[in-house]
């Protein structure tokens, strides 16, 4: 009791890990869908643990998902998945940085980070769309910060990196799997439109990201 579980050793038990969680959130989303919210809490919790436990599998899903959203399993959760993964990652990486089991965080990406963060903000003052510029501002201060911080916090050892390899691939496996059931082609008779054929899963935004997740599990 109160023994650490050991880290996977093998590449089977990454792919054991990341696909539980991703399991656990399924049926989070089909509990919504058939009966009420509260059905979902318990595979919600155990979604939570698990990718509490494995922060780099967390950290591969809270990138991912947004390419996800558009899916109707996902549109059905009654909450932000994004903003939900990113909270639970913050939280991880605020316990690490208290416990002192992070990473000195490097200035220069630090200062570089700022800059432009403030360059940001300046920005809204000249903006001919201010509620599109504070909402992209508002995520590169919280969404981005957390993406691009969190690895300081995260990766530690070898097994780590691993174990972020091995979980881009297998989200990477799932994605072309859920673009093949799930992929549209709303353009396909555009003629000369620049979207024309294009294989679309979820929003038409998520195009260029999509073609990187199946080159990442390829």
């Amino acid at each position: 009791p109160g023994e650490r579980l050991p880290l996977p050793r093998s590449s089977f038990d990454l792919a054991v890990i990341a696909l539980a969680g991703l399991a656990a959130l399924i049926a989070a989303a089909g509990a919504v869908m058939v009966g009420p919210a509260i059905v979902a809490l318990p595979f919600a919790l155990l979604a939570a643990v698990l990718l509490a436990r494995y922060p780099v599998v967390l950290y591969v899903s809270y990138l991912f998902v947004g390419v996800f959203k558009g899916l109707p399993l996902f549109e059905s959760i009654p909450f932000d998945v994004t903003l939900a993964l990113g909270g639970l990652l913050a939280g991880v990486c605020a316990w690490r940085l208290i416990t002192a089991h992070g990473r000195t965080l490097p200035f220069p990406l630090i200062g570089t980070m700022l800059a432009i963060g403030v360059l940001m903000t300046l920005s809204l003052t000249y903006t001919p769309i201010f509620s599109y510029g504070s909402d992209k501002v508002f995520k590169f201060w919280t969404f981005t910060m957390v993406a691009a911080l969190a690895p300081f916090f995260i990766l530690r050892t070898r097994e780590d990196l691993r174990m972020l390899m091995w979980a881009i691939g297998v989200m990477g496996i799932v994605g072309a799997f859920a673009t093949l059931a799930f992929g549209t082609t709303p353009y396909a008779n555009a003629g000369d439109n620049a979207n024309g054929g294009r294989l679309i899963l979820g929003d038409v935004a998520n195009t260029i990201f999509v073609s990187r997740l199946l080159c990442s599990g390829a």
